[in-house]
């Protein structure tokens, strides 16, 4: 099924109110859940239970069938046959290589309990950043040699005096342009100038003003990844579609993905499950992605790192690792904010559950981030290390170590009661981009209290 059937169906598709299309998704996903008795266990956070995750997956396609993806611009609902979502996953890229020269990586579909590395996609996305440490703060990230892709370079927050950049307005474009010049130079600086990145400025999700920095790209379509994502749940709009077709005539890979939230439409854990693998689905089938990604989120949290997101995501990564060959991340927000013990050993519970089941991994980034420049490339550092020792584990095993990191931080889970942390600059000499000796002695504490849990890390 190729991007312009897609489009076509959006324009001409059936037409229904939005709150009926979420009713119809809460509905659906309950009555799947109970169908294939999927229940959320509190007590498991990793999943080793195959039976479940291809329930969860049966159910995932079933509900994607019946419920479709809707298009809010116009009220119109995009429906799919069995037989085209077979043929998309079929035809589903399984691997390829992205970057330049020295730079140049392959990414592939992982499997459950996968021995392979996974791919470590990062960066100070989600965080506002100042125009005069734009560079630094990227240069920083780009210099851990462990981040395979940096993923977006964070907001800029103000140009030329206006002090909040909104979606959508004349500045927009302006900052993606100065965007695009300044990313260069980071990379360029930290010695990777063709390192795969994934390219996103806007202010907002919905927005097509950061296109105006493809005119200044130096390179290769081919070598960057460009990322739309879903509305939740299993929504888009004419933006969305209309950036995903500028990428395709580029000859952009698409980065795709969307964040399920527990506690929404999609419902508790085990129903929103259900709703996250249509999703992980879908990003492939509509909108062509090498890289499907999916963060569940948590409606009272607003973080990926507490139990039942933990569950969810396992359950998730394992059902599309052992029904497909869909290349997959997930994305790591945590309570924790940067410089804090809190969010190294957040970031490591969600990297071990993500990895032994079977996921490329996104992030860590802060959940609420409080100041500009509210980021750490040493928790990046961290937690690559992590994900790369999770190879060498079971899903039994990953399941204790990360009951036990849970504990260490169930109690401060909420925004108000969780560490404020430090910003860039408090953190790294801003000349020099080595971190502070406060920071490298977070960072060697938490490594030793991993080991202690059983990681097989370098001390």
């Amino acid at each position: 099924m190729d991007f312009w059937e897609v489009a076509r169906r959006a324009e001409f598709g059936p037409m229904m109110k939005e709150s009926d299309f979420d009713m119809r998704i809460s509905m659906t996903a309950m009555e799947l859940a109970k169908e294939h008795d999927i229940v959320y266990d509190h007590n498991v956070y990793v999943c080793s239970d195959d039976s479940m995750a291809d329930d969860v997956w049966q159910a995932g396609v079933k509900l994607l069938l019946r419920c479709g993806v809707y298009n809010v611009s116009n009220k119109r609902v995009i429906t799919f046959t069995d037989e085209e979502i077979k043929d998309s996953l079929k035809h589903a890229v399984a691997e390829f290589e992205v970057g330049k020269g020295k730079d140049r990586i392959r990414i592939r579909a992982r499997k459950v309990e996968d021995r392979a590395r996974p791919t470590i996609f990062s960066g100070p996305f989600g965080v506002e950043t100042t125009l005069d440490m734009f560079v630094p703060f990227n240069q920083a990230f780009v210099q851990e040699q462990l981040i395979d892709v940096l993923f977006h370079g964070g907001h800029i927050q103000s140009i030329d005096g206006v002090a909040t950049i909104r979606a959508n307005s004349a500045f927009e474009v302006i900052a993606a342009r100065v965007y695009a010049e300044l990313m260069n130079q980071a990379l360029i600086l930290g010695g990777r100038p063709f390192m795969p990145i994934v390219w996103g400025v806007a202010a907002g999700v919905s927005s097509l003003n950061e296109l105006g920095a493809d005119s200044i790209m130096p390179r290769n379509p081919e070598d960057i990844l460009r990322a739309v994502m879903f509305l939740p749940e299993l929504k888009l709009d004419d933006v969305l579609l209309s950036k995903t077709a500028h990428f395709m005539n580029y000859g952009y890979p698409i980065y795709a993905g969307t964040t399920p939230v527990i506690g929404g439409y999609a419902g508790d854990a085990n129903t929103a499950a259900i709703v996250a693998v249509a999703e992980q689905i879908a990003t492939n089938l509509v909108f062509g992605a090498v890289v499907n990604h999916i963060g569940p989120q948590h409606m009272r949290y607003r973080s990926q790192t507490n139990p039942a997101s933990l569950w969810m995501n396992s359950v998730i990564g394992q059902a599309v690792a052992r029904n497909s060959n869909l290349i997959t991340t997930t994305s790591v927000t945590t309570a924790g904010r940067p410089g804090s013990m809190q969010m190294h050993l957040e970031g490591a519970a969600m990297a071990i559950c993500s990895v032994v089941s079977g996921r490329n991994l996104l992030g860590p980034r802060p959940a609420q981030p409080l100041y500009p420049n509210h980021h750490n490339p040493l928790h990046s550092r961290l937690f690559a290390e992590v994900a790369n020792a999770a190879t060498k584990l079971k899903r039994e095993e990953a399941n204790e170590i990360v009951a036990k990191l849970v504990a260490t931080y169930k109690d401060t889970l909420d925004f108000d009661k969780s560490p404020k942390g430090k910003t860039f600059e408090q953190s790294y000499d801003v000349k020099t981009l080595k971190p502070t000796e406060e920071n490298l002695n977070l960072y060697r504490e938490a490594k030793a209290k991993l080991i202690d849990l059983g990681l097989e890390l370098e001390a």
